[in-house]
């Protein structure tokens, strides 16, 4: 997920955090849902029309004779490559329309609100934990790829291992898990990603 700015609201008795795209102009979204689908189309492209071993995979599919084995290669590629254009296409569609993600935090429970990436009309659905029901909340790997580590805050509830604000830095990532520890919230700290979050802020304070 693009980075983003993150609404932080830390009281003695309750955490609040949040972010949507609301404040970005339907061009902006129009320009990132392009970019995506544009990213798309070369990946296809290039996927397509790269020669590998002297020959690309559109000429392996259109001259290679009937139940041979580089049609059945080539016919695979082109699953794989088509497969790939319609997920950035679909990235590309939901970029355009609202997202965002909101927590809040009291002394009894937690409640998580989110407009899931199925959704085209911007509708929130929201989720609340008691806080009995959370444990081992915590900032680190939440999302891995060949782009690299997505990071982000996760816990544990009800046997399953919940992820949110995937891209949050480690210094918005610390103060919001302090937040949530001096609420009574089962918080651990990996050593590793607090001296990261230590050190971002004497670089801002610098």
């Amino acid at each position: 997920m693009p980075s983003q700015e993150y609404g932080i609201e830390i009281r003695a008795d309750s955490v609040d955090v949040g972010w949507d795209n609301s404040h970005r102009s339907i061009q902006a979204r129009a320009v990132g849902s392009f970019a995506y689908m544009a990213a798309g189309v070369v990946v296809f492209c290039l996927i397509m029309f790269t020669k590998r071993h002297g020959a690309s995979t559109w000429w392996e599919l259109t001259t290679s004779p009937r139940d041979s084995a580089r049609l059945v290669m080539a016919n695979a590629i082109v699953a794989i490559a088509s497969g790939l254009l319609g997920l950035f296409v679909l990235i590309g569609m939901r970029n355009f329309f609202l997202s965002g993600e909101k927590l809040h935090c009291d002394r009894s429970q937690m409640t998580l609100s989110r407009i899931p990436w199925y959704s085209f009309t911007g509708r929130w659905t929201a989720r609340s934990f008691s806080l009995a029901e959370i444990s081992k909340m915590e900032y680190g790997v939440v999302y891995s790829g060949k782009g690299g580590d997505t990071y982000g805050i996760s816990f544990s509830a009800h046997g399953w291992r919940k992820k949110l604000f995937a891209g949050i830095d480690a210094r918005d990532a610390f103060r919001i898990l302090r937040g949530m520890e001096s609420l009574g919230v089962d918080v651990r700290y990996d050593p590793e990603m607090l001296a990261q979050s230590q050190a971002m802020v004497q670089d801002r304070t610098v």
